[in-house]
């Protein structure tokens, strides 16, 4: 027997240049929206994306948010119209729903889509490992065409905080290295990751993958490829 559950609840994510997070994060607290996690992290893209994907900036700054639907979507247009993620080099916001689902052998993921939700074309990869793989974790990862990463430190904003992403505490010792993917890329990423650095085996790190039901200021490079070509 099967049991979906299902809740209207996302994580709102939003990842900006140093120094950002505090003025954002002084919005959403006067739209009484909820408490906000700040983690501190680092951007890395190939270098043909610096420039086109806003990561002239290595340092970064990653808001985690916890809303309801209504307020997702605030989220997206507080960022968009008071921050300008729409432009290049100001900031990128996702939001993943929360829910649990376990499937029966051989049910296929879309029959359980829950109704009413837009399906997009972008998944979240998280992979967390000692400190000091993220590199190769990202360059496995862009050798067979991700955009670029986010590495999010074991440490949270304070100086003796652990970070906590869904309620799995990582020690300091651990990175978090988060990617935007197409769906369609999903697959050979993480198999590029397994290859490079056996995370399949015991100890040797998690990954996981998240659907994304929103995005704003996450560009498509392969637009941006074939207007380049063209010139």
């Amino acid at each position: 027997m099967t049991r979906l559950i299902k809740t209207d609840g996302k994580i709102f994510f939003g990842i900006v240049n140093c120094g950002l997070a505090s003025k954002v994060t002084k919005e959403i607290v006067k739209m009484d929206i909820g408490n906000c996690t700040t983690f501190l992290g680092s951007g890395s893209a190939n270098n043909d994306l610096l420039h086109f994907l806003g990561i002239d900036e290595v340092r970064k700054e990653i808001i985690m948010v916890l809303a309801n639907s209504e307020n997702d979507e605030r989220l997206h247009r507080l960022v968009k119209e008071k921050f300008k993620f729409n432009k290049p080099n100001t900031g990128i916001a996702f939001s993943v729903p929360i829910e649990s689902v376990l499937l029966k052998e051989g049910m296929n993921r879309d029959e359980i889509q829950p109704k009413g939700r837009e399906k997009m074309d972008y998944k979240a990869i998280f992979t967390i490992v000692e400190r000091g793989l993220g590199d190769d974790v990202i360059s496995a990862a862009e050798s067979v065409g991700a955009m670029g990463a986010t590495v999010v430190h074991g440490r949270g904003s304070g100086s003796h905080d652990k970070a906590s992403i869904f309620n799995l505490v990582v020690e300091p010792e651990k990175e978090i290295v988060l990617i935007l993917a197409k769906d369609v890329e999903v697959d050979k990423i993480v198999k590029a990751i397994d290859d490079e650095i056996d995370i399949s085996s015991p100890g040797k790190g998690i990954i996981f993958v998240l659907d994304v039901d929103r995005t704003t200021g996450l560009l498509d490079y392969s637009k941006y490829e074939e207007a380049k070509d063209s010139k």
